[in-house]
């Protein structure tokens, strides 16, 4: 087995461990977890994301909730969030993939 390797196993390994440690620490209950996974979700929305989450937002009559400006200032505001919780390490806790996010 090559250095690379071995390293990479400890790496997995030393993850599962700090996450279990964590979890027995202060587990996250499902409804939080549900706003961890949201403020994810915008995060990840580019412009046309952006555009297309405001498209969605209607109220009962299917007329638009607020305008284009107010769903940017609204993702924007929940992105900043999920940076937050991203630093408190909420997302290793809950065995959330990060990495690929900006």
């Amino acid at each position: 087995m090559k250095n690379k390797e071995i390293t990479q196993r400890i790496n997995v390994l030393h993850q599962l461990i700090e996450r279990k440690q964590l979890e027995e620490e202060e587990p996250i209950d499902p409804f939080s977890r549900s706003l961890y996974e949201f403020f994810k979700e915008m995060a990840e929305l580019d412009k046309d994301g952006i555009v297309a989450f405001h498209e969605q937002s209607v109220d009962d009559d299917g007329k638009p909730i607020g305008t284009l400006e107010g769903t940017r200032e609204f993702v924007k505001t929940w992105a900043q969030e999920y940076e937050r919780a991203k630093k408190d390490g909420v997302y290793r806790r809950l065995g959330i993939e990060t990495d690929s996010l900006p």
